[in-house]
């Protein structure tokens, strides 16, 4: 399944979320260069700025994935990303990260019921995300936003070199628009 390109800009009451552009990869470096935010993401550990090129490069390639900068109305900061990860038969996959100093303040529930909106004006489809157990601070905000965790997996992960363990959360169009 592919779902049309959303590149349009949302802009929510804090934030502004834009389609990655190589201008932001200075700022994405910083991201996803963090040990902290990218504790529990299965990617590659990005150790120069030039990475990040090819990062930004592979994403705008690939029509399965879709990735969206995260700013502050206030002065454009780059905070952190959401997008699609990718689009199969058993439904689009979500991700999402944000820097440590943002986090516990409601931008990626604001930023993440933005995106989930925007996706589901063009399509029914169901949105799953994998969890890491241990990402204490997604899984509950993926169940504040009525997401049901369906299973649980053990998988490897190349990029760590060890299997982690995974709970895999389902949102439903229904059961998300009767909440919001």
């Amino acid at each position: 399944m592919i779902i049309p390109l959303l590149s349009t800009s949302i802009i929510t009451e804090r934030l502004l979320l834009a389609p990655l552009i190589p201008a932001d990869n200075d700022e994405l470096y910083t991201l996803w260069s963090n040990l902290e935010t990218t504790r529990y993401l299965h990617s590659p550990k990005l150790t120069a700025p030039t990475m990040v090129a090819a990062v930004v490069e592979a994403i705008a390639a690939d029509p399965y994935f879709q990735r969206f900068s995260l700013r502050t109305l206030t002065d454009y900061t780059l905070i952190g990303t959401v997008g699609i990860n990718d689009c199969t038969a058993k439904g689009i996959e979500i991700g999402f990260e944000l820097l440590p100093r943002y986090k516990r303040q409601g931008y990626m529930s604001e930023a993440l019921t933005a995106f989930l909106y925007n996706i589901w004006n063009q399509t029914d489809a169901d949105i799953y995300a994998k969890v890491d157990t241990a990402n204490y601070a997604s899984l509950k905000l993926l169940e504040s936003l009525q997401a049901n965790r369906v299973f649980s997996t053990k998988e490897y992960c190349v990029e760590r070199e060890e299997t982690v363990d995974l709970y895999y959360y389902i949102l439903e169009k229904k059961n998300f628009l009767t909440k919001f």
